[in-house]
């Protein structure tokens, strides 16, 4: 395997995500988790970086609330990568949580204002379909992502690798460890569950041309910039070590990741909140500070230098 500085040299270079040969998400993950190796880390977020993102443009409206999601994602990754099962299904594992941050962030996003924004801009292969399919499309992937989320993790696993990320059905099944044929299969019951789970919320599709419109358009075309991939990995490095402050880390990309992990940990982990202990921490600095500078206040007889008594009522003999 080719050292990890070497190969993020070159994907900086040509500034797109890469996938070195021989380096799984696994042996990537197992790295970072073990040895704290950002440039680990910065490889997965380059890998998986335009899916995500693409899923956060696709909920929120905002693109300053869809990058505090993308990091807040990632952080998720950082703090709870000990708990993956499967490894090799880490595409599948990060869309399912892209999404549900997003929804989050929508949520408090709606609450922050009621007025409506402009859509983002999108990368999208305008040559792949007209614009009345586009329109369609981009009505319909909200929806489809909310049902791809909720697919078991078998198809949704196959689904993700090869019609949001691009990856050919040999790739996938090489990632998944299973024959290609198993890939086919999984992705046709993926198919047929999504198209019969959008009838249910109105949408009409047929089998043959939903196969077509999710080949056109499904994948996340999202382009994801060098300085956020950087500061994502540089922010995971920090949660890693514990060594967060509201100058590396926005609260807002905090308070979306606690309840990310706060979800995953299930109710009666003990889990507590990072950004509440940052705040906390915040919160007990400025109370020394305050107590430190505040003026003496000194009892009738007390000379300078005198140690104040006790607090309260003087104790009776």
């Amino acid at each position: 395997m080719q050292p990890l500085r070497t190969i993020l040299k070159r994907v900086r270079h040509i500034l797109r995500p890469d996938h070195p040969p021989g380096v799984t998400d696994s042996q990537l993950l197992d790295r970072f988790l073990s040895q704290r190796d950002e440039a680990a880390f910065e490889l997965l977020v380059w890998r998986h970086g335009p899916m995500v993102l693409g899923v956060c443009r696709h909920v929120l409206q905002d693109t300053h609330d869809a990058e505090d999601a993308f990091q807040a994602t990632f952080l998720t990754l950082a703090r709870k990568g000990n708990s993956i099962g499967r490894r090799e299904s880490l595409a599948g594992w990060l869309y399912t949580v892209a999404q549900r941050i997003a929804l989050r962030a929508r949520a408090r996003q709606a609450r922050r204002t009621s007025r409506e924004r402009p859509l983002p801009d999108m990368v999208v292969e305008e040559s792949a379909c007209d614009p009345s399919e586009l329109l369609a499309w981009r009505e319909l992937r909200p929806l489809l992502d909310a049902e791809v989320a909720r697919l078991p993790e078998k198809y949704r696993d196959a689904f993700v690798l090869c019609y949001m990320e691009g990856k050919t059905n040999e790739e996938a099944a090489e990632q998944l460890g299973c024959p290609k044929g198993t890939v086919l299969s999984r992705l046709s019951r993926a198919r047929e569950r999504l198209r019969k789970r959008l009838t249910g919320r109105g949408v009409l599709l047929a089998a043959a041309p939903f196969a077509l419109l999710l080949a056109r358009n499904a994948r996340a075309l999202a382009e994801v910039s060098p300085a956020l991939v950087q500061g994502t990995a540089g922010m995971a490095a920090l949660v890693a070590v514990g060594k967060i402050t509201l100058a590396t880390v926005p609260l807002s990309v905090l308070e979306l990741a606690d309840e990310a992990a706060m979800g995953l940990a299930g109710p009666g982990s003990g889990f507590i909140p990072v950004a509440f202990g940052v705040l906390v921490f915040l919160g007990m600095g400025a109370g020394v500070y305050a107590y430190s500078t505040r003026p003496s206040v000194q009892g009738p007889g007390c000379h300078s230098g005198c140690s104040p008594g006790p607090a309260g009522p003087s104790a009776q003999h």
